[in-house]
């Protein structure tokens, strides 16, 4: 288990210090079924250079990802940065979660609830789950229009519908910072839950959009497909996260440990790491 901290270049030091405790996808399936099986509710994001970038940016949003239970390292940067400095971890992406969790809790008979991200391609998705997942155990899907603020009665609402369903665990297709803060504020409402904020994995799945070949993420080029397919979506994104990712670089963050892994950190020991 290791901890990041970030800065936010150029001028300003804003520490982060957030704990990433899951190394891998099989580490990521044990962990949750694990919760699962306890009864116990969770929040897992899976941390990107974006998710890094807003950090710096966004005390709302460190605050929800300070409180995960689960963190994995999602975008080639972040496991580069957590190798260079002497983390063993491996990608692990919401989206490559989606398939084996639903065949296990359809093996163990958890039911699941679905929120986003549009109705055809969340349809769509469940079907191809149930097709390979016999027995997959949906009690709850729908669309919400959640405005950006995420109001607290339009959450409360949506919990209360979670709760009502008998959920085990819930996925969130709304994108990010959406998904982590409204998992962030869900988690409380419904302290047996398990959320898990999984971005576009719901499109993939539907084939709303076409996910990176195997061959261009085994060669860590996932992104440049994404921009090549949705360019006017994410040219701002990776602009303002490579600019981000470049400063930090170019003055020495890195090096000077601003980004620095805590190799053996525990979770308990998040508030030792940063006290505010």
């Amino acid at each position: 288990m290791s901890s990041i901290s970030g800065a936010r270049a150029p001028a300003q030091v804003v520490p982060i210090a957030i704990t990433v405790n899951v190394g891998s996808r099989a580490a990521a399936i044990d962990k949750i079924l694990e919760r699962l099986h306890a009864g116990l509710g969770f929040r897992f994001y899976t941390l990107n250079l974006d998710h890094l970038s807003r950090l710096s940016e966004n005390a709302e949003f460190r605050a929800a990802y300070r409180a995960a239970e689960l963190v994995s390292a999602d975008g080639w940067p972040i496991v580069w940065l957590m190798r260079r400095q002497g983390a063993s971890v491996a990608r692990t992406t919401g989206a490559d979660l989606i398939e084996p969790i639903c065949a296990a809790a359809a093996r163990n008979g958890f039911g699941i609830y679905f929120v986003g991200p549009g109705e055809a391609s969340q349809a769509g998705a469940i079907a191809n789950l149930r097709a390979g997942s016999p027995g997959l155990k949906v009690v709850g899907a729908e669309c919400p229009s959640l405005s950006e603020q995420l109001d607290e009665a339009s959450l409360t609402q949506l919990a209360s519908r979670i709760e009502r369903s008998g959920a085990a665990l819930c996925f969130l297709a709304l994108g990010s910072p959406k998904q982590e803060l409204a998992a962030h504020r869900l988690r409380v409402l419904c302290p047996k839950v398990g959320f898990i904020g999984i971005g576009a994995g719901m499109d993939f799945l539907s084939g709303f959009a076409i996910r990176a070949p195997l061959r261009m993420q085994r060669w860590r080029l996932e992104w440049l497909w994404r921009l090549v397919t949705q360019p006017k979506r994410l040219a701002p994104r990776y602009w303002r996260c490579g600019s981000f990712f470049a400063a930090l670089i170019l003055r020495g963050a890195i090096d000077r440990n601003e980004l620095a892994v805590v190799r053996g950190a525990d979770a308990r020991l998040r508030h030792a790491l940063d006290p505010r």
